[in-house]
């Protein structure tokens, strides 16, 4: 599994709304899949009790606890301790509440609409991704639904898709709405709640870093892209493929204001103009050049899966490149390196010396890619990950491919495919089949292999 850096802010599971409320830099849900609850410093008391309660399944006197953790952060406008209360308060009043999914949504929208900075948007982004969430744990009463004269605002079972797909986009975009002060403040001022790993505040220096990548990460996804308007942005402009402080000119529009796709390469492009700033004031000094590494990737790795252009895979690749050479002082640049060598890996794996010479030494390239990145910064996440490449590289491996039958006193054909092998050795034998199979019945690995060797070879 590919390495990656990571933090959690640390909220609630929620069933039947979401399998977890996370705010991650990265996307890895194979590697956190279970979210651990920081104590707070001034809050551990209570929250001692609540998880105390929570394992003895006192779900009703922990809610009880933290509505009282509640008032007492509201009171002293304690933001992170707000956003945790309002999360494990959902986890509860769901377990001791009738239709607690729909009421958790509503009073969750009430609070957004009281919350003040820097509480609101991170409430704003924690229900764009409730409603979400909803529809996709209730996507089957959502297929054949459209808008009828049943719809009420305030009652989201009556919703279509469209209507929850929209209320997803204004949230995120929402939160993202009050972009200089979002860009002023450090996101430390979470850490109350934030599960903390080495090395990795630099990619998420700010609140606006970490709420922007929140929104693009749903926006990058896949599964969104529901709504099928007249007009469909696609992305089929090559400049997409540019250098960073070139792709941050580039004015783009459409008449899709339901495109996922749109709001995500619009996003990727302000958190690319933020991030070219530099500016020690948002990141602190040295720190903003590893912010933009880590977005202008994200960046090119999102235009190269959706792109349209028939030669986006060149663009991609001379991207990448470009981007390596700008940076190639920085540590970070290795991440660059890594998806090079990904990228001749790829190829590589295309050669087929029946047909052409074209990629054949690719995979030697994306080795030797590797080595470099790895002996220039030994340390670093992208050395990490080509750690991993090289074994896959250099792994050995033997395919034997016969067929079923074989006619007598005839030629038979096989098939050995090997890498990795300076010698293989093929002996053919005669064997009475049915006797043998009994013979080698539960047998694996060396056991069998000393079984084969016993045999009289007929052919070697």
């Amino acid at each position: 599994m590919k390495h990656k850096k990571t933090f959690i802010i640390a909220l609630l599971a929620i069933s039947g709304i979401a399998t977890a409320f996370t705010f991650t830099d990265f996307k890895k849900k194979e590697e956190y899949s279970m979210l651990v609850f920081p104590k707070g410093s001034t809050f551990d008391k209570e929250w001692k009790r609540v998880d105390s309660m929570a394992l003895k399944g006192l779900n009703k006197s922990a809610l009880a606890v933290v509505n009282s953790i509640y008032d007492k952060a509201k009171a002293e406008n304690n933001a992170p301790q707000i956003v945790k209360a309002i999360m494990h308060r959902m986890r509860f009043e769901q377990y001791v509440e009738e239709y607690s999914l729909e009421k958790a949504l509503n009073k969750l929208t009430a609070e957004v609409k009281d919350a003040t900075y820097p509480t609101k948007p991170v409430l704003q982004s924690i229900l764009a991704e409730s409603y979400w969430t909803y529809y996709m744990n209730n996507r089957w009463k959502f297929y054949n639904r459209t808008e009828t004269i049943n719809f009420k605002n305030d009652d989201i079972t009556t919703w279509d898709v469209k209507t929850i797909f929209k209320q997803v986009l204004t949230n995120y975009q929402a939160s993202l709405s009050n972009t200089d002060t979002l860009m002023r403040t450090p996101l430390n001022i979470y850490d109350d709640v934030l599960i903390k790993f080495p090395e990795t505040r630099k990619f998420r220096p700010t609140l606006y870093d970490f709420l922007a990548h929140r929104a693009v990460d749903f926006y990058i996804n896949e599964e969104p892209d529901i709504i099928q308007p007249a007009y469909k942005f696609e992305l089929t402009n090559d400049d997409y493929f540019k250098d960073a402080a070139e792709f941050a000119k580039i004015k783009i529009e459409t008449k899709d204001t339901l495109s996922t796709k749109y709001y995500a390469i619009k996003t990727l492009q302000e958190l690319i103009k933020f991030h070219l700033s530099n500016n020690p004031i948002f990141f602190g000094e040295g720190r903003g050049e590893a912010s933009l590494i880590d977005v202008d990737l994200k960046r090119l790795h999102f235009v190269h899966s959706k792109s349209v252009s028939p030669i986006k895979d060149s663009l991609y690749l001379i991207a990448l490149l470009n981007l390596e050479k700008q940076h190639s002082t920085n540590p970070s640049s290795s991440e660059v390196s890594y998806n090079i060598a990904k990228v001749y890996f790829d190829k590589g794996k295309k050669y087929n010396p029946a047909q052409s010479e074209q990629y054949k030494w690719l995979e030697k390239q994306a080795l030797e890619t590797c080595e470099a990145t790895i002996k220039k910064y030994p340390t670093t996440d992208g050395a990490k990950s080509c750690e991993v490449l090289k074994a896959e590289i250099l792994a050995k491996s033997i395919d034997f491919v016969t067929d079923n039958v074989a006619t007598p006193n005839a030629p038979s054909r096989a098939l050995v495919t090997f890498k990795n092998l300076k010698t293989v050795y093929v002996r053919i034998a005669e064997m009475d089949v049915d006797k043998y199979n009994k013979a080698i019945d539960n047998l694996y690995g060396e056991e069998l292999i000393k079984k084969y060797l016993k045999l009289t070879a007929v052919k070697q």
